[in-house]
């Protein structure tokens, strides 16, 4: 079975949120659901969406680099 195009879509996926991930940071602020979390008014808000973030990033990444055989 193929999994190249599965790897890329995942992998895509993982860069989109790591990106996403970086503006938070450099922003103060992240939208989830449509609900925006600054990190001067809700700390701990921010701080969980920003855990999940990386959380996901490194699940989807670790997966797609397992499908493609690169660990």
């Amino acid at each position: 079975m193929n999994d190249f195009p599965l790897a890329v879509a995942l992998g895509a996926v993982a860069v989109v949120l790591a990106w996403l991930l970086v503006r938070a940071i450099r922003t103060g602020s992240v939208t989830s659901r449509g609900m925006t979390f600054s990190l001067n008014d809700a700390p701990i808000p921010f701080g969980l969406v920003a855990a999940m973030h990386v959380a996901l990033v490194v699940l989807l990444g670790a997966e797609a680099m397992l499908r493609l055989g690169l660990i």
